[in-house]
């Protein structure tokens, strides 16, 4: 009888620590799941992380190129102005169209429309009515639709359309 119990003892040592190990082994498991997706979640941050410096720096260059063609845009006026009046007449038309074209190139619909605008009337570049056109096109396509009826004109004066007034 004590036998049988010895035994029936020792099988529920047994099924205990059984037991023991098939937690401890779950709670490793869970314990590396858990560890796994913290990583996961640091990578996904550090990745967030990136990709907001990412957008920040795109967010700056854009910034950066609006403030140049703005700067680009003012010194084009001023240097038109002096021109206009005769306080620096050499090169005026020469330089207000470059700086026209950068504030252009930058992607300045300003600076595009007033750039056509030289090349329709030839100032400060020989006259290229086609060049004008592809300029006064792209402002208006831009949301405020400046260069449109420009456009429409020029057209119409180098008999490009039919039914012009």
């Amino acid at each position: 009888c004590q036998q049988v119990k010895d035994n029936l003892a020792a099988q529920q040592r047994e099924k205990v620590e059984k037991e023991k190990r098939r937690r401890r082994r779950l709670i490793v498991a869970a314990s590396f799941c858990v560890l796994v997706a913290v990583i996961a979640g640091i990578a996904g941050v550090v990745s967030i992380r990136k990709r907001a410096e990412s957008a920040r720096a795109a967010q700056q260059a854009i910034e950066a190129r609006a403030a140049k063609a703005a700067e680009l845009m003012s010194a084009a006026s001023m240097s038109a102005y002096f021109g206009k009046y005769g306080t620096d007449p050499k090169g005026a038309a020469e330089r207000v169209t470059e700086l026209y074209r950068q504030a252009c190139d930058l992607g300045n619909w300003q600076g595009c429309y007033n750039l056509a605008e030289r090349y329709a009337l030839g100032l400060g570049v020989a006259q290229d009515l086609a060049r004008a056109a592809t300029l006064y096109h792209n402002a208006c396509d831009q949301p405020q639709g400046y260069g449109c009826e420009d456009l429409k004109r020029l057209l119409c004066k180098s008999n490009s359309i039919g039914g012009c007034p």
